[in-house]
């Protein structure tokens, strides 16, 4: 009998695991394309960085933030809608706004 178990890239520790590995930067770079239409040579310079706020605040942790030059994207993997998933990752984006302030 098998007992292997194959998680969906939908589950935070996939979606991580696929994004956060550098040899899938490729593969990275191709989602943001197809997402915002950024072109690929403008994301060769891009950046994978840290995706905690404050050590202190667990809650807020981003999955991938990514920079490219001066400009940041923070990518979120929301496995099902439910109310208030936009404010979530609004907090987020204002947090990562403070972080980079204070730098």
């Amino acid at each position: 009998m098998n007992d292997e178990i194959l998680l969906p890239a939908t589950y935070d520790c996939m979606f991580k695991a696929l994004m956060l590995n550098k040899k899938l930067k490729p593969f990275l770079k191709e989602l943001i394309n197809i997402v915002t239409g950024i072109p690929i040579d403008a994301l060769e310079k891009i950046e994978i960085l840290k995706s905690e706020y404050n050590k202190n605040d667990k809650k807020m942790k981003s999955d991938v933030i990514v920079s490219i030059g001066n400009k940041y994207i923070n990518i979120e993997m929301n496995r099902e809608y439910y109310r208030g998933v936009f404010n979530k990752n609004g907090a987020y984006i204002n947090k990562l706004k403070t972080s980079l302030y204070k730098e």
